[in-house]
């Protein structure tokens, strides 16, 4: 017996050895057909918590209700939690706090930039007598 791929679907077949020449005119290949990889698949969890920034990014810390809602798979309700929980500081916080969502999955649409509180002390014009 002999393993031959259809031409068509792909599905493989167990043919007689003396039926591979009708096979192989009917259509059949004697290699598996090609199948791209699937690049979430070859992704790691490290892949996907430590990706580079990108410029088109939301920043979880930052966003507006309306930009966190659009985000795939977060609506109105989860965008609100994630608001209420802030700040994060990476994957894993939001993991944390709001575990309904497969955060790995949109994690490179996010970033996670805290701004730094205002630490300027107010000028004496400014300051209250």
């Amino acid at each position: 017996m002999a393993l031959l791929y259809d031409g068509s679907t792909g599905m493989p077949y167990e043919v007689p050895l003396s039926e591979i020449e009708n096979f192989l005119r009917k259509g059949f290949r004697s290699n598996p057909p090609f199948v791209a990889p699937d690049p979430i698949a070859q992704l790691t969890q490290t892949d996907l918590i430590a990706h580079p920034a990108n410029p088109n990014s939301v920043n979880v810390n930052t966003a507006s209700l309306k930009e966190l809602a659009a985000l795939p798979l977060v609506g109105t309700a989860i965008a609100k939690k994630m608001r209420d929980h802030r700040p994060y500081a990476n994957v894993e916080d939001l993991i944390a706090q709001i575990p309904d969502v497969d955060w790995l999955i949109i994690n490179p649409q996010l970033s996670y930039e805290i701004k730094p509180e205002n630490t300027e002390t107010p000028d004496a014009a400014d300051r209250p007598e």
